[in-house]
This record gives structure tokens, sequence and C-alpha cells, in this order.
């Protein structure tokens, strides 16, 4: 039956029923009662917030050019110190900081060494030489140790047993010089315990002057 004949309100009802509308997705619906049925929410993905990038510096290069910078400082100042130290008269022995001083021995075995061929060395100053020293032995100032390199080297073989002495008790240059003929290249060098005193206490050979 058609709308013709039917009452106002009984029209307006079967209108509202009939009524398409057009949803926003383009399906088409009915509008019932005024009211557009709901469409089904979908869920959006959650989004996972990520921290912004960090800028990241590498302190690797940088810690290289530091390390390289003082190991040239250092290598500098060693070369520095030892100029220095070749160019003073005085300077200290470079094999000091090794440990390594010549044994010593005693007066009697360092008398048998002279006899078998050990070559006696005198640290104490030129003037402690003259006034009396071991008979034989050869006259190696500590100060002057530079200087007299090229006498002893063309004297004495590297493989000569060497003993040197000075005043003994505290004098120390006996041991310095022996570290420094370490450092030069002989191989077996001694100090006499107790010194020039010892020897010429015990009544062993000595002599003045500057002969050996």
């Amino acid at each position: 039956m058609g709308e013709v004949g039917l009452p106002p309100a009984a029209r307006h009802q079967h209108a509202a029923r009939a009524v398409p509308v057009v949803l926003p997705s383009g399906r088409r619906g009915d509008r019932r009662g005024g009211r557009v049925p709901a469409r089904r929410a979908r869920a959006a993905p959650s989004l996972r917030r990520r921290p912004p990038p960090t800028h990241r510096v590498n302190a690797r290069p940088r810690l290289c050019h530091t390390l390289v910078g003082a190991a040239a400082i250092i290598a500098a100042g060693v070369v520095l110190g030892l100029v220095a130290n070749g160019v003073a008269g005085s300077g200290l022995p470079l094999a000091r900081e090794s440990g390594r001083p010549g044994e010593t021995v005693t007066v009697d075995a360092a008398r048998s060494a002279q006899r078998r061929g050990a070559a006696l060395i005198d640290a104490r100053p030129r003037e402690d030489y003259l006034s009396g020293h071991i008979d034989g032995a050869i006259s190696v100032p500590f100060a002057s140790r530079q200087s007299e390199r090229d006498r002893l080297r063309s004297e004495l073989p590297r493989t000569r047993r060497l003993i040197v002495y000075c005043e003994g008790g505290d004098c120390r240059a006996a041991g310095d010089l022996s570290v420094w003929l370490l450092a030069e290249g002989w191989r077996d060098v001694r100090v006499l315990e107790g010194g020039y005193p010892v020897w010429e206490a015990a009544g062993f050979p000595v002599r003045t002057g500057g002969s050996p």
C-alpha cells in the first residue's frame, strides 16, 4: 500500500524507516529513529615512542691524539736529558737505573784475579791516585770517565775482567764507575770490598806517582 491515504504521522514514520543514508565509508545504511548505527572502531596500532637519537661523540681519536702528544713530550725530554748528561763532565751513568752494579770481591779474590790478568781500575780523584794506589792499577776518575772512554777501549778488551776500587766506606765512585763500564760494554766488572785501604792493610803491592 502506497503512502497515499496514510495519515501525516504514519507517512512521517514510514519515511523515517525508508530513507537511506550514505556513511563516510561509502556504505549505505538506514537511519532509523534519527540515529546512525555506530561503526566498529578499528583499534589503531599502538605507536611506541622511540627516544630521540643521541649523537655519541667518539672519544677514541681524541684519546689517541692525547697519548701521541704525551709520548712525543716524553721522548723529547729523554733526548734532552741524554744530551745534557753527555755534555756534562760529571753526568750520571746511563745504566744506573738498571740496578746492575758490578759484583763485589774480597781483597784476596782481587789479588788472585790480578795475578790471572784482571785489570784494576782506580776510580778516585787523580790526586788520590798520585798519593798512593794499587800497583798496576789504571787511574780512571769517575768524574772524567767520558774523556777516558777511548783510552779504555784501546787498552782493555771488553772480555777482560775489571776490578774497580775507591776509598771504601761510603765511597760510591767505584760502584758508579762499574755501572758505567757495564753500560759501555765490558762484561765482567767487579768492585773491591773496602777499597784501597783494605788492599794496603793486607800488605799487597802499592805504589805512588802517576804510573800504574
